[in-house]
């Protein structure tokens, strides 16, 4: 892990909204940090039990998601879109349910950007599973092995995040 001893900007009055000294490159044509703000969309299920039951209810309601978000993205004539999924417990203990909404929701923006040109990136977030034992594991865990596990089975995302909620912070992974 790279550690800092500064910040990148370290004067104030220097710290302009969409704008990095090290902007990042992801998704279709995208670029945070390089001028240009994004808008980001973060959306889950309705309340519902999720199951092998009722699993194709879950494909169907992300599904309608993703086409009612880019068709309203496509009327506001946004300049770019970011869509984050944030995987719902039972999608990070079984990683093929994770891996098959990231892939539909990927394939809903790269169809969307190559009609509309358009850029788009996905964000993908695992839950950190570790608060599920008791007493919580605080600052240790499986973490690595979570991320090794959802890096196998997602479509290739350009990062991975796991968000804990004991900490605040969200770990980013980024596969090659």
């Amino acid at each position: 892990m790279k550690h800092y001893t500064k910040l990148a900007i370290s004067n104030p009055d220097d710290l302009i909204f969409g704008r990095s000294p090290h902007p990042v490159k992801c998704g279709n044509n995208l670029t945070i940090g390089g001028g240009q703000v994004y808008p980001e969309i973060n959306f889950t299920l309705p309340t519902m039990l999720i199951d092998e039951a009722g699993w194709k209810d879950v494909l169907q309601h992300y599904d309608d998601i993703c086409k009612k978000v880019l068709r309203r993205s496509l009327k506001l004539e946004i300049p770019g879109l970011v869509m984050e999924f944030e995987q719902l417990p039972p999608m990070t203990m079984k990683p093929e349910w994770g891996a098959e909404i990231t892939t539909l929701i990927k394939n809903h923006l790269d169809n969307f950007y190559n009609k509309t040109g358009i850029p788009t990136a996905l964000r993908v977030t695992i839950v950190d599973l570790r608060d599920a034992d008791r007493p919580p594991l605080l600052r240790h865990g499986k973490v690595g092995k979570l991320h090794t596990r959802h890096l196998k089975w997602l479509p290739k995302p350009e990062r991975i995040f796991s968000q804990s909620n004991r900490l605040g912070v969200k770990k980013c992974t980024t596969r090659h």
